[in-house]
């Protein structure tokens, strides 16, 4: 039955299970140093060799880090969600979404992330806490300038509501 594959998609793996492949499907030398300079950086990417009759490639996948946060189930991984539920006071699900944005961050593609927030504590924030919050998550995205656009259209709005109250 192994010898009607016609694809072999292999991720990073030891030389041992090189050599089992080997016993199923005849590999040149080139073929197996390919399969060994598959390489692993955890929370990042994983590269694998795919084999064909017409094609030999290294690839790498690199899954988007929510999805890799919500499919956590190593030990390890549901340990790090249990640590930031506990210190946080989060959901399951929020803490996987921070684990998500701190891969972003390890992968440096993005700032680290503020601490969470638990979604009932966040409506209890005053108006000016959730406007602080919102602009530093602003100033963090897009820089002080789109900061100080948005003072500036938050304190017309204050105005221009103070305004009609009082006439």
């Amino acid at each position: 039955m192994l010898n009607m594959i016609e694809w072999w998609i292999c991720l990073v793996m030891p030389q041992e299970e090189i050599e089992d492949i080997a016993r199923f499907k005849s590999l040149t030398i080139e073929q197996k140093q390919l399969m060994l300079s598959a390489r692993k950086e955890p929370k990042k990417y994983t590269e694998g060799v795919v084999l064909a009759e017409n094609m030999e490639a290294l690839f790498r996948n690199v899954p988007p880090s929510l999805y890799l946060s919500l499919a956590g189930t190593e030990k390890d991984e549901k340990t790090e969600r249990a640590r930031y539920m506990r210190e946080f006071g989060i959901t399951e699900l929020e803490a996987a979404e921070y684990v998500g944005k701190m891969i972003d961050f390890y992968r440096d593609i993005a700032p680290k992330p503020a601490d969470p927030v638990p979604a009932h504590k966040k409506t209890q924030m005053s108006p000016a806490q959730q406007t602080l919050e919102r602009l530093e998550k602003l100033h963090a995205q897009k820089g002080q300038g789109a900061v100080a656009s948005e003072v500036l259209d938050t304190l017309r709005a204050t105005v221009e509501a103070e305004e009609g109250q009082g006439a």
